[in-house]
């Protein structure tokens, strides 16, 4: 008996340091003091250990499954949280298609020292259990009578946790004059839905926000929804009052319908780089000289709108107009199996090709891409010889200069570029395209002078490119728009730092567009795509002009709220709406 109950001891013991190593540095442990908190922790870890007493002798090692998916989750969780922000739901139970080496890659900026521990301890007790434990656990009966106060014990603990939760949450709501009894406040965290996953698991502690969690699996397993002929109507009477009014350059943009379109998706853009100097150099003169140009159109203060699909968000976005799906990766649960109202197809017209400087498997890229109506994909595995001598973006470039001349105009060509991406180091770029005064700049910590250093290669690689379209004679003919997939916080850089890439602006610019426009109100990143829409003077695919507006309005037309623009956003896209004649 006593084995028995040591070795649960030393597995609870193991999962509330996992669950404390992962709230103290993500802020998702709520409460008043650590004793609270600790005391939180035990009482859910006590409930999800709680079938070990039924177990039968020889089948206790299973124990062992929960210590060790429990440390392995929460530092993956953490990598997650300082990448993002936030920490991952259960939804990215569904994103194991992104494990490839190029994210494995990335990991090594988001590694803690500390973290070895958290996942050293479920080995250092499976060492034990097999050298020691096992006999005696396995010899070690227990009565019906011991089965049930144990039980009862865990289910007492786990009701006394809830209770800390909501007299926390009470005594938080009563020092901010809010007049609400423990009953509401109780029903109030058990009911409201998961907007972040941090606050959530600071309110509710583990167990609940698991149960809270589960609906999101109940969607990813049933994501197709059928729509009734109300829900119809109102998606039909949404996109015929969509249309733009008339805009006072439109008689400019005329010729644009028949000129060709690059966009070029940027990984982790901060506008903010446009502007900036170091050691009284330049850290993106093309993109500065770009956006100064006559017939420029920038906007440099959009708001990130990816969710938990991140950069496949990002490509949704600029190519479709709509919002992701709150709680899964859009790309991943749908890229497969829908129809999109993208620029693929509104721009029908146009030869179109997209080309990926990574091998598209990371958010289902190679089926959601397809998805959007792109006729020839290619990716870094169809140029490894460009890749291995110039490194990502420059051989990206490379690549879509040989493959430019050989299309027929009109055409639409799409680049998704990836050396900035975290941890900002790509080995093979060549010396002769680095920056040797970036990298003895003094004062910069090391993560922001490594993304500025990938800033400034994929600036030089883009000047290369542009100096080609415009020896090739494509140039003139050519618009060419340069947005981020999302911007990117570096607060990565400090040893418990937390990145919230809403709190950076990322970055829009249209060249060659006729007019000359710089957009200083507030836009989102949803403004991207009828923005480029209205630019080619084209109505949209089906008059789908997306959720946003463009943001050559100086006073944008009334737009649905951010509810209503997600709302519509996720009927589309579960219903396949645009798959229907």
């Amino acid at each position: 008996m006593a084995a028995i109950i040591q070795f649960f001891l030393a597995a609870l013991a193991i999962v509330v340091y996992a669950w404390a190593a992962g709230g103290m540095e993500t802020t998702s442990l709520g409460g008043r003091l650590f004793a609270v908190q600790l005391s939180r922790l035990i009482c859910d870890a006590a409930l999800l250990l709680l079938p070990y007493w039924w177990l039968p002798r020889r089948w206790r090692w299973l124990l062992l499954i929960p210590v060790f998916i429990i440390p392995l989750w929460t530092v993956g969780g953490l990598m997650y949280f300082r990448f993002w922000g936030d920490l991952p739901g259960l939804s990215s139970l569904g994103l194991a298609g992104n494990l490839n080496s190029e994210l494995l890659g990335s990991t090594t900026a988001l590694w803690r020292p500390k973290d070895i521990v958290i996942i050293l301890l479920p080995f250092i007790l499976l060492t034990v259990y097999c050298c020691g434990w096992r006999r005696r656990i396995c010899a070690s009966p227990l009565t019906l009578r011991s089965k049930i106060m144990a039980t009862a014990g865990s289910i007492l603990l786990f009701i006394g946790g809830q209770f800390l939760c909501s007299y926390s949450m009470y005594k938080g709501s009563r020092a901010n004059h809010f007049d609400e009894s423990l009953t509401d406040v109780t029903r109030q965290r058990l009911t409201d839905p998961i907007f972040m996953q941090t606050h959530d698991l600071a309110v509710n502690g583990r167990m609940v926000h698991f149960f809270k969690s589960l609906p999101v699996l109940y969607k990813m397993m049933n994501i197709h929804i059928e729509l009734s002929e109300e829900e119809n109507r109102h998606i039909s009477d949404f996109i015929t009052s969509s249309q733009y009014p008339t805009f006072p350059g439109d008689t400019l943009l005329e010729s644009n319908r028949n000129k060709n379109l690059i966009l070029i998706l940027v990984e982790s853009l901060n506008s903010y780089v446009i502007d900036l100097d170091v050691d009284r150099h330049a850290v993106a003169p093309v993109l500065r000289s770009l956006r100064d140009s006559e017939g420029t159109v920038s906007a440099l203060d959009i708001a990130t709108q990816v969710r938990t699909g991140g950069s496949g968000d990002g490509q949704l976005i600029a190519n479709t107009g709509l919002l992701p799906l709150p709680d899964l990766s859009t790309a991943i649960a749908l890229g497969s199996t829908v129809t999109f109202p993208s620029l693929c197809r509104a721009l029908s017209g146009h030869e179109n090709i997209v080309v990926f400087g990574d091998d598209a498997s990371t958010w289902n890229e190679r089926s959601t891409f397809a998805g959007y109506g792109f006729d020839r994909i290619v990716t870094n595995k169809d140029y490894p010889h460009l890749a291995e001598h110039l490194g990502g973006d420059a051989a990206l470039f490379a690549m879509a200069d040989s493959l430019v001349g050989t299309l027929r105009q009109p055409f639409f060509m799409e680049l998704l570029t990836v050396s900035m991406h975290v941890p900002f180091q790509d080995s093979r770029i060549p010396d002769n395209l680095r920056a040797d005064w970036l990298s003895e700049a003094s004062g910069l910590p090391e993560v922001e002078r490594n993304y500025l250093e990938m800033v400034n290669y994929f600036d030089t690689a883009l000047g290369g490119f542009i100096g080609s379209l415009k020896e090739r004679g494509l140039y003139d003919d050519t618009i060419i728009v340069i947005v981020s997939d999302h911007a990117q916080e570096l607060a990565l850089s400090a040893a418990d730092g937390a990145a919230d890439i809403t709190t950076v602006p990322m970055t829009f610019m249209a060249i060659n567009t006729g007019i000359t426009r710089s957009v200083t109100r507030d836009c989102g990143q949803i403004d991207v795509y009828p923005t480029i829409l209205q630019l080619m003077n084209h109505p949209g695919w089906r008059g789908w002009k997306g959720v946003g507006h463009s943001m050559l309005y100086t006073t944008p037309p009334s737009a649905p709220t951010p509810d209503e623009a997600s709302t519509l956003s996720e009927t589309i896209l579960r219903s396949d709406w645009f798959s229907h004649p």
